[in-house]
């Protein structure tokens, strides 16, 4: 089977909640159909570990209990950082806004 079915197409769509214009339905199929056989491919590589895993180092995960620290004077911690903004230690943001 060289494509998809217009209806498959047209549910995959949907799924993505995309509209497709006649032109874009016949060229997706084909793709698709191309892209299904790529993951088939990947489906039949057998994944199952039977004698354990191997690997070059020999270190196991270590977990660090976490401490609370008092410090005695916490002015000289802000006194020293790069960036500071009043009492607080300014620092480079997460997440663009």
């Amino acid at each position: 089977m060289d494509k998809l079915t217009k209806e498959e197409v047209l549910h995959v769509a949907d799924l993505g909640k995309l509209e497709l214009n006649d032109e874009e339905i016949d060229r997706f199929s084909y793709q698709l159909k191309e892209l299904f056989n790529e993951i088939d491919k990947v489906n039949e590589i057998n994944v199952s570990v039977e004698d354990g895993i191997f690997s070059p180092l020999n270190n196991e995960c270590e977990m660090f209990s976490d401490e609370y620290i008092v410090f005695e004077n916490p002015n000289k911690l802000i006194e020293n950082a790069p960036e500071k903004l009043e009492n607080f230690i300014e620092v480079a943001g997460v997440f663009d806004e």
